[in-house]
């Protein structure tokens, strides 16, 4: 039986595959090729204390623009990851309060005041696509992403509201539209660069793909190793002082003095300032570790939160064959993620250059 099944298969797949003799080209039903990934290096602008204005981004925007992404990620946690910490306990509520508030906190909000469970909520904002559901109105469905832990999602909903629709949100809901009010003036690239981009692109959602899964085993080995300070201090001395942070630095200052920040992202995603950035902080881990073998743990748990990043990548992508994609993330990620896919095989790896254009000689 097993062998009458296989063979008709092999039957149907060889069927599939001869040429029709005078059939017309069948162009129309052919793939349309790999998903392009663009993977954008970002330093966490909300570190960059008070030179920050939304005008230093605006080169760079009109260039992911031009590139034209059909989905935007960014470096925050998916909602299953989110409740699947919730129910963990541990040290999960700390990687939660860390790393989770920003979603699970409105969430919670708004699913009391819709009387729904967050798995309903997940469930139905999955069919809907990132769309509102038909008959909701504009506050509703907003309500349902945030009760779906869709933070970023909710807010680009919220952002496109008319002056009376957001002032009758913000009188129905004032902590949850406070929220979005102060996420808008936050320099956080969740809100300057992937809302902008999104909103320029009419995209209906934005996709949390992060993963902090290794945080939980991590903060274990923090309470018992003893002498992590030391050991940190051993390896790397005062980190403000190594020369990658240091040109990082100064090349960050020179591009906000200048208005532009462009120059500053062609730099860090060349690859020589991404090998350069991944010997300075990861390889001395590997090369001056010692018995306790903190560093090589160090390592697999970074390379465990890595590995299920690009899982949450793959996962969103399966659902855009053949589209582009733009993920932004803290450049330390960039050179492996960029490497998890760089064989794939239908996933095409655009470089950064080819978007951002190249850095020029003297900013090399």
């Amino acid at each position: 039986m097993i062998f009458r099944k296989t063979t008709m298969l092999l039957a149907l797949f060889s069927f599939s595959v001869q040429p029709s003799l005078g059939a017309e080209s069948p162009e129309d039903t052919r793939s349309s090729g790999p998903s392009s990934l663009l993977v954008l290096g970002t330093p966490h602008l909300s570190s960059i204390d008070g030179g920050f204005k939304a005008p230093l981004l605006d080169s760079l925007i009109e260039r992911l623009v031009a590139f034209g992404p059909d989905v935007v990620m960014i470096e925050a946690l998916p909602p299953r990851s989110l409740a699947k910490l919730q129910a963990q306990g541990g040290y999960a509520d700390d990687v939660l309060d860390s790393f989770g508030k920003r979603m699970t906190r409105p969430g919670t909000l708004a699913q009391e005041t819709l009387d729904v469970a967050w798995s309903e909520a997940w469930q139905r904002t999955r069919d809907a696509q990132g769309e509102c559901e038909p008959g909701v109105s504009a506050a509703a469905c907003i309500l349902l992403y945030l009760a779906a832990y869709e933070f970023d999602t909710a807010l680009l909903k919220y952002r496109r509201l008319d002056d009376e629709q957001r002032s009758t949100f913000s009188e129905q809901y004032p902590g949850i539209a406070s929220d979005f009010d102060a996420s808008q003036e936050s320099s956080n690239e969740y809100y300057t660069i992937a809302q902008r981009l999104a909103d320029e692109l009419s995209l209906p959602r934005i996709f949390p793909v992060d993963a902090q899964e290794d945080k939980i085993p991590f903060l274990g080995i923090l309470a018992e190793e003893k002498g992590i300070e030391e050991y940190f201090q051993r390896v790397f001395g005062d980190v403000s002082q190594l020369p990658f942070v240091r040109e990082s630095e100064q090349r960050q200052a020179r591009a906000i003095a200048a208005g532009d920040l462009l120059p500053y992202y062609r730099w860090l995603n060349a690859p020589d300032a991404l090998a350069w950035d991944r010997a300075s902080q990861w390889q001395p881990f590997f090369d001056q570790d010692d018995a306790s073998n903190f560093g090589k743990r160090r390592l697999a748990l970074w390379e465990m939160r890595n590995f299920l990043t690009a899982a949450n990548i793959a996962r969103v992508l399966a659902d855009f064959p053949g589209q582009k994609a733009v993920f932004i993330v803290g450049s330390s990620h960039k050179p492996f993620i960029d490497g998890y896919f760089a064989d794939s095989i239908w996933v095409e790896v655009v470089s950064a250059g080819s978007v951002l254009g190249e850095p020029s000689r003297s900013n090399r």
